[in-house]
């Protein structure tokens, strides 16, 4: 990652496609005075800014924007916010600020005490089995309760046009207004069996009564033979023409059959059986009802029947009660405490499996120590970091560095998969990631704890082009076929839609970079390495870098690093700038891009450019929901 050396250099482009060097140097920079948080004295703040009960003055702009920008929070309280009137485009927060107008359940904290996030429907995180129906209030019912006439989701979604419309209803049916099937018998019998009432109204029966009207029924080409009863289950006779016997082996004419189970089984196969030169289908079987298995990697379930444990990753029987929490690497949400789900006598769960969320941003302080110069990095200090590998010369090699942003997303840049010559995208099935590693080498034996992930798809910015257009919009999404299992070593590094955090990128501020670099002795480290690196302001990277280089300098990038010597150099295309915010927490600010090249490797003494990453948070929102 950081690395000093002498030399001459050339002003050529270097893609950092494989490391980051460091340097056995000691140098002083200026830390980051607002992040350490004092008490000030109280000072006369200007017009245009907000001065924070502690003293502190921060721009009038961001009082009341969502972010707490005071130290002492005092720009995001309700006392400072509740009277201030938000415009019609904004999202008002419970305490009085203004947020962005997609605010509300986006999914993102965009107020300060996440009233934006409060009261938001939850996805369903159980999938209803093949043979149940799907209400939209996210429960399950069985198949055959749908549109039979009678409401069974708790919305009334399993009676409507949208549920029910394009059912074809057998002969031997009265097919109801909105769509569902009923007993031709249950037509104008003053029993109202549609769920809108429409087998019951006036324009079709007349005035009401109570007086079942005979109805025609199908007439069978030949006679069938009554079958058993099911076991746990029954069927009814309908059609048969009085007096009829119900016993099984009986003759019948002009019949058909429908069958329901007793609590606690489900039916196999079709309700309804009538004949037809013989019985139109297989008789349907009953079997017991099962609950769907709890399986979640982010959550510790414990599973109990009868007093006894049982596997939650199995289906389950109606009775047992699941103890749910989230895991040690996710966050709880308030409502999870305490939280319990029953496997009911239909099949499904009293309640939903609520979702748990990574947590961001966070450094693992435990591992394995290195040093490589001045720089100290542990086994999985940074866990967000992943590996990309590509498959060459019949081996997969590391050739760039990603950013773990949720459990299936990964952040790099787009170069990474850019053929150069061709000017096309590379075929990402010659890709792999692997989240955990800290050893180099794709099959290390010390690398205990590695996921190896295969890409789904790969999104490059609509607008990168390469060379063609100096290597703007280096950024691209990496979607993964299987989920990340959030653990010690892995972990996904926060992002902050919101471009206050611009305001990190000024003089004295500083990033972490990590990356499998070359050492100071030009060798490439077989273990994963970290480089602090200071923000360089545009003017003065500007003036430093060859002319040639400043056509590079879009305005979707930035510099970081030294000119004296220590420099990010020829390394892991992708890989994370991240900054340390006042909550403690990791962001990420940037990507390694392209840097200038020396007649070795890279230009040591030149600084490095960064895709800046809150120029593209729609385009990452747009692919991660």
């Amino acid at each position: 990652m950081l690395c000093t050396s002498a030399g001459k250099f050339c002003s050529s482009l270097l893609l950092f496609g494989v490391t980051i060097i460091f340097v056995k140097v000691f140098i002083h920079y200026s830390e980051e005075a607002s992040f350490d948080i004092q008490r000030r004295k109280r000072q006369s703040c200007s017009a245009n800014e907000f001065q924070c009960y502690s003293g502190q003055c921060v721009d009038r702009f961001v009082r009341c924007d969502g972010l707490v920008d005071c130290e002492d929070g005092t720009d995001e309280t309700y006392r400072t916010c509740q009277s201030l009137p938000c415009p019609p485009y904004a999202y008002k927060c419970e305490y009085g600020a203004c947020a962005n107008a997609d605010a509300k359940c986006n999914k993102i904290k965009d107020c300060a005490d996440g009233s934006d996030e409060m009261g938001c429907p939850l996805p369903p995180s159980i999938i209803c089995k093949r043979n149940q129906y799907e209400c939209k209030s996210d429960i399950c019912i069985d198949n055959l309760l749908r549109c039979d006439g009678t409401t069974d989701c708790d919305d009334g979604s399993d009676e409507t046009k949208d549920a029910c419309g394009s059912i074809m209803c057998p002969s031997y049916s009265f097919q109801c207004d909105y769509g569902a099937c009923i007993d031709k018998d249950g037509l104008c019998n003053g029993i109202k069996q549609c769920a809108d009432g429409s087998d019951e109204t006036t324009e079709r029966c007349g005035m009401n009564t109570t007086t079942p009207k005979p109805t025609t029924q199908p007439t069978p080409s030949s006679s069938c033979k009554l079958p058993s009863q099911p076991e746990n289950g029954q069927y009814k006779l309908g059609g048969c023409n009085l007096p009829c016997q119900h016993n099984p082996g009986q003759i019948v004419n002009n019949a058909y059959l429908i069958y329901t189970c007793d609590p606690g089984f489900v039916l196999s196969g079709s309700p309804a059986v009538y004949c037809d030169g013989g019985w139109s289908a297989a008789f349907p079987t009953c079997s017991q009802t099962t609950c769907s298995e709890l399986n979640f990697p982010s959550r510790e379930i414990e599973c109990i029947l009868n007093n006894q444990n049982v596997k939650c990753d199995q289906p389950m029987a109606p009775g047992t009660k699941a103890f749910v929490k989230c895991n040690a690497f996710y966050i709880n949400y308030k409502e999870l405490d305490d939280f319990v789900t029953t496997c009911q006598s239909n099949g499904t769960w009293s309640h939903q499996v609520l979702p748990c969320n990574p947590k961001c941003g966070e450094p693992n302080p435990n591992g394995v120590p290195f040093v490589a110069g001045s720089s100290e990095a542990r086994n999985g200090e940074f866990p967000c970091h992943v590996g990309i590998y590509r498959l060459l010369e019949g081996r997969y090699q590391q050739v760039c560095g990603g950013n773990i942003i949720t459990e299936r997303i990964i952040i790099t840049a787009a170069h990474c998969f850019w053929d150069t010559p061709s000017q096309v995208q590379i075929d990402s099935r010659e890709y792999r990631i692997a989240a955990g590693k800290f050893y180099r080498e794709w099959n290390h034996s010390n690398d205990t704890r590695v996921q190896t992930l295969e890409i789904d798809n790969v999104v490059l910015h609509h607008m990168f082009r390469g060379t063609a257009r100096n290597w703007a919009d280096d950024i691209a999404v990496v979607k993964l076929k299987n989920s990340i299992v959030m653990r010690v070593g892995v972990a996904p590094i926060c992002v902050d839609y919101n471009e206050k955090f611009e305001n990190l990128f000024s003089p004295g501020k500083s990033g972490i970079v990590m990356g499998w670099g070359y050492t100071e002795n030009q060798t490439q480290s077989d273990t994963l390495r970290k480089a602090t690196l200071p923000f360089v302001a545009f003017e003065i990277c500007e003036k430093k870098v060859p002319p040639s280089f400043v056509p590079i300098l879009t305005s979707d990038k930035f510099c970081a690093g030294y000119d004296n010597g220590t420099s990010v150099c020829g390394g892991d295309s992708g890989g994370g700038f991240a900054t340390k915010f006042r909550d403690g927490k990791y962001y990420l600010m940037g990507l390694v891009s392209i840097g200038v090249t020396s007649t070795e490797n890279c230009n040591i003494f030149q600084y490095t450019t960064f895709t800046r990453v809150s120029k593209f948070y729609s385009f990452i929102k747009k692919n991660i929901s």
